[in-house]
């Protein structure tokens, strides 16, 4: 059966990657965030532990949270770029608001 599909694959497989490499830490961290953020309110109501609860999902999106805000190591492929040189706290802060928003949306409409 052939595959008319790459797209999740190729983001599967880039999503992964980046957060490794280091292209744009800040949007990745992000888009780590809004994944958790996601999965947080399609296991709410289980309580906090294991397994059905939500406390893995909680700490992922700390972690993620951490990313945006402390940016690349000093071997990242940010350090390449120009504008992304020298990580900015702003940066980061302007990226978590975009992993947040989407998630947090859809869950309010979703109800």
């Amino acid at each position: 059966m052939k595959n008319n599909h790459p797209f999740p694959a190729l983001s599967e497989t880039g999503g992964g990657l980046a957060p490794a490499l280091g292209p744009l830490t800040p949007l990745v961290g992000a888009a780590f965030l809004g994944a958790m953020i996601k999965a947080i309110g399609v296991k709410w109501g289980g309580g906090f532990y294991a397994p059905t609860g939500i406390g893995f999902e909680l700490l992922l999106a700390t972690a993620a949270g951490a990313l945006c805000l402390m940016g690349a190591g000093g071997i990242a492929l940010d350090r390449a770029m120009p504008l992304l040189r020298q990580h900015r706290l702003s940066y980061g802060v302007a990226a978590v608001p975009l992993g947040t928003g989407t998630p947090t949306i859809l869950l309010i409409i979703r109800g």
